[in-house]
């Protein structure tokens, strides 16, 4: 392995550190990711959909693609271990790397190890170690299990964000739909998907935003598995420490001749110093009348005091003289007054502090307990003010006893119903009439109204009539029946026959 050679800077880092070094990695190199990946996973996105449409089972498009996701990991995993180590994979041999597999890896990652929270660093160990069965299961309880929950944590993440990708493009689709046009396309939209049996269409959407989001997410969550699986191998075996001793060799090989030089002076130092050593060990000390002899002079008088005067010069040995002013008087400490010194008066004090600081920290429940007390002596005072002061207890009304209208079942003729039902209940005509205008909205239009429709989604698809006189007719009876039953305003006679009159025109006798 060439560590002197890769492009990544290696030191230690934590689990989630190095697991964004894995997703800047992808970003560095996502040309050569993902084209090759969407090419290669798109092929086989075709053919699980065919499958899946000749057998009619739409639903498998989506689970295959699932079920074969550690083929796919193999395309981002080939190229990143390549460009790590300074080696840059061409577009073919990327393509061609998924169909290299031994058989038994193969076999484990589809059946067994399919549903493994750990595929994003085992799948490095598995495919680039190429050790054996029984070491390999060693290899990856030592690598993965000081990472194991940053591991797994990272599998739901890269789940969730799938997810995240879908509903968002569902959402974004929204956004651009008229918001009077929204309460019918969510009643196609869960018509179409919460069924029995959905239609084509709406199956291929659901495979086609699967295999986006998937194609999307799986580079990064192989990059990051792949980083963390370098930072534990740095971390076990000091790759950091091994690249820098071999940047620190391949330079002392570049500057070969000044390291010999240093070498060569530094042996001369060395002998020199050794042979001063020796020559200092074999002689005696000398003196200066043996080294100069007869031109040897002691040392005159006057240089003597010359040098004693220039010890004693304030700037070679400087001292400094403190000045402090003392009382001539000194003040005695004042002793304590007489009266303290009667027995039993500090006694006295100390209780008269402790019975303060209870007051202190107890005052308010002594007050709050007193207070309580106090009104328990005057309820009999109180009570019956307070009994005159709450409201007396409202009698109910007396039950009165009306035909209840069969809103469920329509009459015949409804503009007759309705205007003999007004002479007694003008609620209940506003009522039959709103009712039974919307039954024939829904069957002009040709399609029923969802439970639970308001007024304003009624008006909103009055408007689909292209009729302007019916819409209008519609639509006073729609804010007459609101004027009744939230305002409780009803409309004169007068004003209810023009109304009635019009819409037995428009709406009974021109279905």
């Amino acid at each position: 392995m060439r560590l002197d050679q890769m492009t990544v800077a290696l030191r230690v880092r934590s689990p989630w550190q190095a697991m964004d070094l894995g997703l800047r990695m992808v970003r560095a190199n996502a040309r050569a990711i993902w084209l090759p990946y969407f090419l290669f996973t798109g092929s086989i996105f075709i053919a699980c959909n065919l499958l899946a449409y000749a057998i009619n089972q739409l639903w498998l498009g989506w689970f295959l693609m699932w079920w074969l996701k550690p083929v796919f990991d193999r395309i981002p995993l080939h190229v990143l271990s390549h460009v790590t180590f300074g080696d840059y994979p061409t577009f073919r041999d990327t393509l061609r790397s998924p169909l290299k597999w031994r058989f038994g890896l193969l076999a484990s990652w589809l059946t067994y190890r399919r549903f493994s929270f750990w595929r994003s660093m085992s799948m490095p160990i598995d495919i680039l170690e190429g050790l054996d069965p029984e070491r390999l299961a060693l290899r990856r309880s030592v690598l993965i299990g000081a990472v194991s929950s940053q591991v797994i944590g990272l599998s739901f993440i890269c789940i969730l964000f799938e997810w995240v990708l879908m509903i968002s493009a569902v959402v974004l689709f929204y956004m651009f739909v008229p918001v009077e046009y929204l309460s019918d396309t969510f009643e196609k939209f869960y018509y179409n998907y919460f069924n029995e049996n959905p239609p084509v269409w709406a199956d291929l959407v659901f495979n086609s935003l699967y295999f986006l989001s998937s194609s999307v997410i799986g580079p990064f969550f192989v990059g990051a598995g792949f980083a963390t699986y370098l930072n534990r191998r740095t971390q076990l075996e000091a790759w950091d420490i091994e690249i820098a001793f071999k940047r620190i060799a391949s330079r002392l090989k570049q500057s070969g001749a000044m390291a010999l030089l240093f070498a060569v002076l530094l042996g001369n130092a060395f002998f020199a110093n050794s042979s001063q050593a020796a020559d200092a060990g074999s002689d005696k000390v000398e003196t200066l009348p043996s080294l100069l002899g007869d031109d040897y002079r002691a040392e005159p008088k006057a240089v003597s005091d010359a040098v004693k005067k220039a010890y004693q010069d304030k700037n070679l040995s400087p001292k400094e003289n403190y000045t402090v002013w003392e009382p001539i008087k000194k003040i005695e400490p004042k002793k304590k007054p007489k009266n303290f010194d009667i027995p039993g008066l500090e006694t006295m004090f100390k209780a008269m502090s402790g019975m303060v600081g209870f007051l202190a920290e107890y005052g308010l429940w002594l007050l709050l307990a007193l207070l309580l007390s106090w009104l328990i002596w005057k309820s009999t005072d109180w009570m019956p003010w307070l009994k005159d002061q709450m409201p007396a207890k409202r009698e109910l009304d007396q039950v009165s006893e009306k035909e209840v209208l069969d809103i469920d079942s329509l009459p015949g003729n409804i503009s007759s119903a309705v205007r003999k039902l007004w002479q007694q209940q003008p609620r209940a005509a506003l009522a039959l009439l709103y009712r039974g205008s919307v039954e024939k909205l829904a069957d002009r239009l040709g399609t029923p109204f969802p439970p639970g429709a308001t007024e304003a989604e009624c008006i909103r698809r009055s408007r689909r009539l292209a009729e302007p006189d019916s819409e209008a007719v519609f639509q006073k009876v729609v804010r007459a029946w609101q004027a009744a039953a939230y305002a409780h305003r009803l409309p004169d006679s007068g004003e209810f026959d023009i109304l009635l009159d019009e819409w037995s025109m428009r709406w009974e006798k021109n279905p």
